[in-house]
């Protein structure tokens, strides 16, 4: 019953980050954050290369270790990048009408905010015995600091957020939905 959570690097290629910090944003709707205007930046010619390379992670994510069949198309169906200005953040979400969502990181720091996945421990809510440490099977969050140049894919419907940017720099991501035909 475990929750997958696919992790892997792809080197930056300059433009991209260009491209990203040119677009337009719009404030999001809790003033938190900033979203791009366009919900589908990885059709931008200046993002192909990287579509591709995304798409090579999610086939591997998708066909090999969830041994999803070859036959089922895994298709990027909305893209958008975010930028946190200093004292951003992002709300206790989920994303809803797609099968993976992911998120790639473009420019982070140390203290530009964890991203946190929830869960649930192996215990009952109701009745937690004491615990000498926490593990995969007891935790109920899973807190990464990001790092310039990951890649994660989960499930849609994992409940993730991401904590208040603490640097004075700004940090870039793009996240996206997947969706099957």
């Amino acid at each position: 019953f475990a929750t997958p959570l696919y992790t892997s690097h792809i080197k930056i290629n300059g433009c991209w980050i260009s491209c990203v910090k040119n677009l337009s944003y719009k404030r999001t709707s809790m003033e938190n954050g900033w979203i791009s205007e366009s919900e589908n930046i990885l059709e931008i010619p200046e993002l192909k290369n990287l579509r591709d390379k995304i798409q090579v992670e999610l086939n591997h994510f998708g066909y090999e270790d969830l041994s999803i069949d070859n036959n089922v198309p895994l298709n990027i169906s909305r893209s958008w990048a975010i930028k946190h200005q200093q004292k951003d953040w992002g709300q206790r979400h989920l994303h809803t009408n797609c099968l993976f969502s992911g998120i790639y990181y473009l420019e982070v720091n140390s203290k530009s905010g964890d991203i946190t996945f929830e869960g649930n421990s192996c215990f009952q809510t109701s009745l937690v015995p004491s615990l000498k440490n926490f593990n995969q099977f007891t935790s109920d969050n899973l807190n990464i600091t990001p790092q310039t140049e990951y890649l994660f894919i989960f499930p849609s419907q994992l409940i993730h957020s991401v904590g208040t940017n603490l640097s004075p720099h700004e940090r870039f991501c793009i996240s996206f939905d997947v969706t099957i035909d």
